[in-house]
């Protein structure tokens, strides 16, 4: 080892190098107190040594080689600006015994290549380096009594990059962590970013002018009990976290933005901690990534996080910690092929939540006892994916009047935000629709359309249903349960815009254009109104009072037996209708229209048994009463024509 003592040292070696990894320069200071300076320029290769007193460091160049540099004081800028390098070198391996690598307020500027952990530097009280331009792959940065900070100069065009590969490490075991970075950001798994106190990574900070915005890419560890921010700019930056173990805050600025949450292979498991995402101003996407989740299936949660400044936070889905966040205009959660179950309580009035079930037998559920739906104020997007998947609706507490619409692939209104917004879904083999509210709330649904087999529950309240008026649209089974009656009953209606062939049942609607089934339990009234086209009616028998409304075309109502109050309206058309009554346990009505010739038909030829038939006025003009043909009796207004057929006995 040579050994050179002075207090201002300049080395050139124009064609080879300055010392070499077995002989290192060894340059002495004047005095243990007095700091000195340095310049060295060579083609490959520098190495030098500092065994007393601190390095000014003026100018250290290799063309092609590395530098090395120990110093048992501190290595500090000597050249007095910032703007060029003061280290230039493929690789820069930098150690300070006692004391620090550049100072807070004046870094040591660096030009390092981005060859495989171009850049290491040890030191005790604090490491402070900037990287000038172009990209940087740590080794290791290691400050053991202090702290470290690491700046890159951003420049136009995303040239930037920042990478932290595999066993590489950033270690501050009594000291804080800040690195100001630029542009295209890796944390690669297997590195390791160590501090008892914050880390805070910065990125695309700096307003550059054609610049795209940073990618950031973390898969750390973090160690000694650190916890960290990480904060981007004002572009449109991207953010993909596959997997972390140490709390953490992420807060994006004013671009459209995007994190994407999830390991390589589509799992949450590698979320080990809790994580609070911001995505702050402009059109911003999260994307939660499970569709590699277990085959076994998993379950999870979405709901109102309790967190200020945030909306939401997940929970589950193989996630260790929660996630809590907010201002995202687009959030979406893929699920894997297992039969995975999901609990969505809320979304944010300006956020649209997308869940997709994969290929496995999925079940969603939306609302729960305590919100009901009221806390889905957003856009909610549900997929079912492939498989046998059951989709679960509850509104449960709801108190007052509430209206809602049901179509064959979305629900709105209710407690929900605006018609407008609501809940859309898809590729479900069943839909339950729970509204049955603890507090005898009134429920006024409107249903357009079903396409999934759907089963509707109400509760106590005095609700009503209005389905129609494209009968051809209800293309598959629904019932529809009204539940305890209130202080008026449950009411339903049905109604239908095109010429019909329907039959009603004590509990079933059917329709020759309508290949679905509806069943009807707990209602105490039902309204059937059909076109303006010639229609047909057949009442088999009743589970609740019934009216019939034909309204237009030359219609055909036949009653084969009714339990409950009947009334049958022809309708005030011109077109020639006809009401036939051939069996009745409670009592049936029929209004017509005289002026169109509306006819009456009683025919009960089938019945054998002995019958005293009496036919009266009623108690207003053109109106009869008819007793004894059937069990109920039968009344008519404005009718051109009453026939009565009785059987043989």
């Amino acid at each position: 080892m040579a050994e050179i003592v002075t207090s201002n040292l300049n080395l050139s070696a124009p064609a080879g190098t300055i010392g070499s990894s077995s002989k290192t320069i060894d340059r002495l200071s004047v005095s243990s107190v007095t700091s000195t300076t340095l310049q060295a320029a060579a083609a490959s290769d520098i190495f030098l040594r500092q065994s007393v007193g601190d390095v000014q460091v003026q100018s250290l160049q290799s063309n092609t080689g590395g530098v090395d540099l120990f110093a048992v004081g501190a290595i500090v800028d000597g050249s007095g600006e910032n703007a060029t390098a003061d280290i230039v070198g493929n690789t820069i391996f930098l150690t300070s015994v006692n004391s620090s690598i550049g100072a807070a307020d004046n870094p040591l500027e660096l030009d390092v290549s981005s060859s495989a952990s171009a850049l290491t530097a040890f030191a005790k009280t604090g490491v402070y380096l900037t990287e000038i331009s172009g990209a940087v792959n740590i080794g290791q940065l290691n400050a053991s009594n202090g702290n470290i900070v690491f700046s890159q100069i951003d420049t136009p065009g995303n040239q930037e990059s920042f990478e932290l590969p595999k066993d590489s490490e950033l270690s501050a075991r009594n000291g804080s962590i800040i690195l100001h970075l630029a542009d295209n950001v890796s944390f690669a798994a297997g590195s390791r970013i160590i501090s008892n106190q914050q880390v805070t990574v910065l990125v695309d900070q700096d307003v550059v002018a054609n610049d795209a915005g940073a990618t950031v890419s973390l898969d750390t560890q973090f160690l000694h009990g650190a916890t960290w921010t990480l904060t981007t700019g004002d572009d449109a930056d991207s953010i993909r976290i596959k997997g972390v173990n140490s709390f953490g805050t992420i807060s994006m600025g004013l671009g459209n933005d995007s994190i994407v949450v999830g390991s390589d292979v589509g799992r949450l498991n590698l979320v080990t901690v809790g994580l609070l995402l911001d995505a702050g101003g402009g059109t911003d996407t999260l994307l939660l990534d499970a569709s590699g989740a277990s085959s076994e299936g998993v379950s999870g949660v979405v709901e109102s996080s309790s967190r200020s400044g945030y909306s939401e936070k997940v929970s589950g889905f193989e996630l260790l910690g929660a996630i809590d966040y907010g201002a995202f205009e687009t959030v979406n959660l893929r699920l894997g092929a297992g039969p995975d179950t999901a609990l969505i309580v809320s979304v944010g009035s300006d956020t649209s939540l997308s869940v997709f079930g994969g290929d496995g037998s999925d079940q969603f559920v939306v609302g729960n006892d305590t919100y009901g739906l009221s806390k889905v104020q957003g856009r909610l997007n549900l997929d079912g994916g492939t498989a046998s998947d059951q989709l679960v609706i509850n509104d449960l507490a709801t108190a007052v009047c509430s209206v809602g619409l049901l179509t064959e692939r979305s629900l709105s209104g209710f407690s929900m935000g605006s018609m407008s917004e609501g809940l859309r879904y898809d590729t479900f083999e069943s839909l339950a629709l729970n509204l049955a509210s603890a507090d005898a709330g009134e429920y006024q649904l409107s249903i357009t359309s079903v396409a999934t087999p759907t089963a509707i529950a109400f509760g106590e309240g005095d609700d009503s249903v209005l389905l129609g008026d494209s009968l051809y649209r209800i293309a598959a089974d629904l019932t529809i349960d009204g539940g305890a009656e209130g202080s008026t009953g449950d009411r339903f209606s049905i109604s239908s815009a095109l010429s019909t062939d329907l039959q009603v049942g004590r509990e079933t609607i059917t329709a020759t254009d309508m290949p679905g089934t509806i069943r009807l339990l707990g209602f105490e009234s039902q309204d059937v109104t059909l076109s303006n086209a010639p229609d047909t009616v057949t009442v088999s028998d009743t589970g609740a009072s019934l009216t019939l409304n034909l309204r237009g075309g030359a219609d055909l109502a036949t009653v084969l037996n009714v339990s409950h109050m009947t009334t049958v309206n022809l309708g005030d058309d011109t077109d020639r209708d006809q009401a036939i009554v051939r069996g009745a346990s409670a009592m049936v009505e029929v209004f017509g229209n005289s002026a169109a010739s509306d006819t009456l038909l009683i025919d009960t030829s089938a019945d054998v048994s002995p019958a005293t038939v009496h036919v009266a006025d009623g108690t207003v003009a053109e109106s009869l009463i008819v007793t004894g043909a059937t069990v109920g009796e039968i009344t008519g207004l404005n009718l051109a024509t009453l026939s009565v057929q009785l059987g043989q006995g």
